[in-house]
């Protein structure tokens, strides 16, 4: 409605009314635009933050459980392996899951309703299809109740492929 009162008056109504359904159309595709990373088609980072949010609120004032894991592409022969990543998580993970890139060849699964065996579970299929990446699984709310400390913890555990070269056993949460 703010819009409809920016818009001149026009002599015929049905004009005015197709300008401003053609504003709204064109205001909603710019907002799906914005939160989606046009190389990756992942969600942009700053969505996934907030997504985080409001799915950590979610999950305390339930009780349930929420897990993220950080995936860190690898280079093979000096060639940066992300894309095939970006296209795994984009066709792998759950339509309620929340993947992003978040930089430097390292992208972020948010998981609501996650556990941390669901996680591994996840992750183990994720190290079948790139044995050379890396992984790093945090757990909330036992490692941390904001998007920042999750991530630091998920990026503090990042293996690599001899760290783990087999299913990783399930761990607490509280150290590894």
């Amino acid at each position: 409605m703010r819009i409809g009162r920016l818009l001149p008056t026009f002599g015929d109504d049905g004009a005015r009314e197709r300008l401003l359904e053609r504003a709204t159309e064109e205001a909603g595709a710019a907002r799906r635009l914005a939160i989606f990373d046009q190389e990756t088609g992942l969600y942009a980072a700053w969505y996934l933050e907030r997504r985080f949010t409001e799915e950590a609120e979610r999950c305390a004032r339930y009780g349930r459980a929420m897990s993220a894991i950080v995936f860190q592409g690898s280079r093979i022969g000096g060639a940066l392996v992300t894309d095939p990543i970006a296209r795994w998580l984009a066709e792998k993970v759950r339509g309620c899951d929340f993947a992003a890139s978040i930089g430097d060849t390292r992208y972020f699964l948010l998981m609501p309703e996650t556990d941390a065996v669901g996680a591994l579970s996840l992750r183990n299929r994720f190290v079948s299809a790139f044995p050379t990446a890396r992984t790093g699984i945090a757990l909330f709310p036992a490692d941390g109740t904001t998007f920042s400390q999750i991530r630091d913890k998920a990026i503090s555990r990042l293996d690599g492929p001899a760290a783990a070269p087999g299913p990783l056993q399930v761990y607490s949460g509280t150290g590894r």
